[in-house]
Parts: structure tokens; C-alpha cells; sequence
């Protein structure tokens, strides 16, 4: 993937074109124009203070996986935003950094974003617009702007097998693959498949029909003899007679006078 895709990871500031850091990128011209973007100008001063914005794209093996989303400049006299980092000092001497500005970063994990700043460039005048930059503010009439754009996410590879000792190999026993036990038709593998989401009742699986006596014969005329069920219709007393019992035998078992 294109370099220039790959989302900024950190800013600094220097006071020397020489001390940028390793593997960042200094902004000491403006685009266009090719002026010098010193960020400190100062007519007191001439050129004895010089300030120039540093940035990379790379993360060091001890630096948390974070990208730059946004840039503001505020004034000495107004507070940090909050979630965004100052930028007070220079990164090679460790001065102030800016003259009437702070230079605030916002810094968020790479994995919980979707767009970061992946470049940062400095104009004299408003063609940043058509390249639809972000300006960020006026320093010393250097036009300070940021083109955002979706985090490049690098294509993960395989993790690689986990090695095996030579002599694991060659000692490794021999032996034959275990046999899988054959498949036994049991009870349970003979029901009828259910869903799980539907409970089951008491009559699951019971076909339902008429007795053989009711239904119909081979020429389909219903055999009136079974409609002859031998019911006896009997009174409460002959009930009652027939299905008395005065528990006695047990009351002698547990000798209940």
C-alpha cells in the first residue's frame, strides 16, 4: 500500500533542521511557493530562533499503536482541549515551542478509529482548498492545514506452525489409528428428530386413530356390531357395593385397634 495512506503517529517541533528526528518527516518549505516555514519568525530576533513541525509515520516498538486525528492551535493563555495533548517544548532543545501558540494533538487508538490524518502541509495561500485540506490556523502567514483520510489497516498473515523437535519426529511412537467405534442403532437414535424449541408432550410420537371395531370395512359399511360396547349402566348404591373395602387387613398389619 501507498505510504502516503498510512496515518501520521506523532508530531514534534524542532529548533534545528538538523535534529529531526529519525524516520520523520520535516516541514522546513511551503508547498508552491517554496518559502521557508519557519514557525517562529520574529523581527526581534531575526533568525536566531527557528521553529519547524516534525512528523511520522512509523511506531517504535515501546509506543502505544495510536494515530493523530486532529491539530488545533490555541492561544498561550487558553487551556489544553480536552482529550488532546500540548505540545509545549521543542523535541531537540526542549524550549518553548511556539511563540504565541500551543501546538494541541489528538491522539487515538488505531483500532478504535476509522479516518486519521495521513499528511500535513503548509501554504502561503488558499490552493490547500482544492486539495481539500484542513486549515488548522495562521502562523507567521503560513497557512497550517491536514488532509484526513481512512486508517490503512496492513494485511494480516497466518500465524506460522508451531515448530517441532527433529527428534520429536524421528522418536515419535508408531502406532496404528485408533478404531472409531462402529454405530449402534439404540432407542434414542430410532425417535423421531424434534426441535429443541418445541416442548415435548407426554403423547410425542403416538399415532392417534379409531379403534379397528369403529372403522369402516372393506366395502365401507360400518359393522354395526361394534357399536356394541357391553356397557352396564349401574346406581350409586350398586357402585358403591362393588367398590367397598374397609382396609382391614392393613389396619391389623400396623395394629390399629
Amino acid at each position: 500500500m501507498n505510504q502516503a495512506a498510512f496515518p501520521i503517529t506523532n508530531i514534534c517541533v524542532v529548533s534545528d533542521k538538523k535534529n529531526c528526528p529519525p524516520r520523520y518527516t520535516i516541514l522546513d518549505r511551503t508547498v508552491c511557493s517554496g518559502d521557508d516555514a519557519d514557525f517562529w519568525k520574529d523581527k526581534l530576533f531575526k533568525n536566531k530562533v527557528l521553529r519547524y513541525i516534525c512528523y511520522t509515520k512509523d511506531l517504535s516498538s515501546n509506543q502505544i499503536p495510536q494515530v493523530v486525528t486532529d491539530i488545533a492551535l490555541v492561544s498561550l493563555k487558553d487551556p489544553t482541549p480536552q482529550g488532546y495533548t500540548a505540545i509545549n517544548l521543542t523535541a531537540d532543545t526542549h524550549e518553548q515551542a511556539l511563540r504565541k501558540h500551543i501546538l494541541c494533538v489528538r491522539f487515538i487508538l488505531k483500532n478504535m478509529t476509522n479516518s486519521a490524518i495521513t499528511d500535513i502541509a503548509l501554504y502561503k495561500d488558499n490552493s490547500y482548498k482544492e486539495r481539500q485540506y484542513t486549515l488548522v490556523g495562521e502562523v507567521n502567514g503560513i497557512n497550517f492545514t491536514f488532509l484526513l483520510g481512512p486508517v490503512a489497516v496492513a494485511a494480516q498473515r497466518p500465524a506460522p506452525a508451531v515448530p517441532v523437535a527433529r527428534e520429536q519426529l524421528v522418536n515419535a511412537p508408531t502406532s496404528p489409528p485408533p478404531v472409531q467405534p462402529r454405530h449402534v442403532q439404540t432407542y434414542e437414535n430410532l425417535q423421531p428428530k424434534t426441535s429443541s424449541k418445541q416442548p415435548l408432550t407426554g403423547i410425542e410420537g403416538i399415532p392417534f386413530k379409531l379403534n379397528d371395531r369403529l372403522t369402516k370395512n372393506i366395502q365401507g359399511n360400518l359393522d354395526k356390531s361394534a357399536l356394541d360396547l357391553q356397557i352396564t349402566i349401574r346406581s350409586l348404591s350398586e357402585l358403591e357395593e362393588l367398590t367397598e373395602y374397609n382396609f382391614s387387613r392393613e389396619k391389623t398389619l400396623i395394629n390399629v385397634p
